[in-house]
């Protein structure tokens, strides 16, 4: 009886151990692949290819900073124009003002 039970025990160790090694497998060649790929020297095309995508975001970098730059002036000359002229209640307090001293 305790041999059987020993028999049915490695059978199933056997068939996980198997079922493991199957899933497992694929995953871990997967993963090499990746990292081979990952360390694998750039050819003279890829490097090329780099090099021109990256002057190609170099360019977008220059021109949104220089719109950043722009707007920066603009919103210095708004707030400069606000900071001259008054709101247009302070307007309307001032021709009231002024009508007031007419009379007297």
């Amino acid at each position: 009886m305790i041999a059987i039970e020993l028999l049915v025990g490695i059978l199933i160790a056997a068939v996980v151990i198997t079922g493991i090694m199957k899933v497992a497998a694929p995953i871990a060649d997967a993963f090499s692949e990746r990292l081979r790929l990952k360390f694998q020297e750039l050819g003279p095309e890829q490097e090329r290819q780099y090099r021109l995508r990256l002057e190609a975001l170099e360019e977008q970098v220059r021109q949104l900073q220089a719109q950043v730059s722009n707007l920066q002036d603009v919103a210095n000359f708004n707030s400069g124009i606000a900071a001259n002229n008054p709101p247009p209640d302070k307007i309307q307090l001032t021709n009231t003002e002024a009508a007031q001293q007419r009379r007297h």
